[in-house]
């Protein structure tokens, strides 16, 4: 905290001595002392309990107490905005379902995505993995299906990441025209979906341990 507040001071200091070809020397004197002023307060913040400052007595510590209170509470609120998108990432999108495709994964990982910017996954890593393993499940269960007959690799029965390695490693081996037209197209969607959930389960699972 010291060398923070160091800093700070320091880098105040030399706006103002940037400033002083271009202040007079009374705003020069006055750039100075508040910058001291404001390195002393912040440096002795918890141990003062109020500050005589121009005549006017305020009350630090009532207001810091408030202060924290209130970003408490805007916290709160953030984590539960984030609750609520993760519940709505869950609701089926309108129009006809697509063979190989859980088309609610994408909106879920772009939610997880923005939990993670936030910094708030420890928070939210119960809800988080809670529909990361029912959206793994229902992702899986469209790919696990036998698709050589009709071009496509075999994927029945395989475990998550087993799906994923099998129809990569099928993919590498075919022309890439026939990987943008479906069934292939969609099979690397869904496979591309999957493997994106598995991401974030090891990920949140990796929080989890460290908590």
């Amino acid at each position: 905290m010291g060398d923070f507040i160091s800093h700070v001071a320091g880098r105040g200091i030399e706006l103002c001595l940037l400033l002083s070809d271009h202040v007079g020397d009374t705003v020069f004197a006055s750039l100075i002392a508040m910058t001291l002023v404001t390195g002393y307060v912040v440096t002795n913040w918890h141990r003062m309990t109020e500050l005589n400052l121009l005549g006017s007595s305020v009350k630090l510590r009532e207001l810091t107490t408030q202060a924290e209170q209130a970003i408490d509470n805007l916290e709160r609120g953030r984590v539960k905005i984030y609750r609520t998108l993760l519940s709505f990432s869950m609701r089926h999108p309108g129009g006809f379902a697509r063979a190989f495709v859980d088309d609610r994964v994408p909106h879920f990982l772009e939610v997880v995505g923005m939990i993670r910017d936030e910094g708030i996954i420890a928070d939210l890593s119960d809800d988080v993995v809670k529909r990361c393993e029912l959206l793994v499940v229902r992702q899986l269960d469209q790919l696990n299906h036998d698709t050589s007959e009709i071009g496509g690799p075999n994927l029945s029965g395989l475990e998550p990441d087993a799906v994923v390695d099998v129809f990569r490693g099928w993919a590498a081996r075919q022309d890439a025209e026939l990987l943008t037209k479906n069934p292939a197209a969609s099979m690397a969607q869904g496979v591309d979906n999957l493997a994106g959930l598995l991401r974030v389960r090891r990920e949140v699972r990796d929080y989890a341990r460290e908590r």
